[in-house]
């Protein structure tokens, strides 16, 4: 019986460490479009350049959205951007109960430390895209 108690209590322990990772921290900078969130970027300098990570969540009650396109930009610091690479998201934020959709893209950029990464969503029905900012 103990066996199966501590079996239960590591398996209540797994389910709950990968729903963690599920929804990112609510930290830093957010941007939205119908129904959508979009999370500021992890961004790490690597040997091939800069790998950009982040994720668009639905933490509202829409059963399901149509996601738009994905971009990451690499932004001067005059605010201009110098690069755009897409983001490919897989599409599962169109199944019900889907919260999270995660992008992870490879450029071959050297963000300097007064430049920046942001990530723009474009909206299915048109219209500015909302983006949001890695801060510096």
């Amino acid at each position: 019986m103990k066996t199966l108690a501590a079996l239960s209590l590591a398996a209540v322990a797994t389910v709950a460490a990968s729903h963690a990772w599920a929804l990112p921290s609510r930290s830093g900078a957010v941007a939205g479009h119908q129904g959508l969130t979009l999370f500021a970027p992890e961004v790490a300098q690597n040997a091939a350049g800069a790998r950009v990570e982040g994720a668009v969540c639905r933490l509202g009650p829409v059963p399901s959205v149509k996601l738009g396109e994905l971009s990451v930009e690499h932004v001067g610091p005059d605010g201009q951007t110098l690069a755009v690479e897409p983001a490919r998201v897989a599409p599962v934020l169109r199944d019900r109960g889907a919260r999270c959709a995660y992008y992870h893209v490879q450029t071959a950029w050297v963000v300097q430390p007064s430049e920046s990464v942001q990530v723009c969503m474009s909206s299915p029905a048109g219209g500015a895209p909302a983006c949001v900012r890695r801060p510096n």
